[in-house]
């Protein structure tokens, strides 16, 4: 999922967008599905990964 949010992030930065928190969201998320070896988005990796940052944030 990492390469997944490269490729969303690199021409939305190329064309100037301010993705700082977007990156990091993403990125934060990618990581704990690459743990969980998910490739796609399931409600209860959101929920942990929502749980982790409130907690961490």
């Amino acid at each position: 999922m990492s390469a997944d949010v490269t490729r969303y992030l690199t021409p939305r930065g190329a064309l100037g967008y301010k993705l700082d928190d977007a990156e990091r969201y993403l990125r934060a998320f990618a990581r704990i599905a690459a743990e969980r070896d998910e490739d796609h988005f399931r409600a209860a990796t959101v929920l942990t990964w929502l749980l982790v940052e409130r907690q961490s944030g």
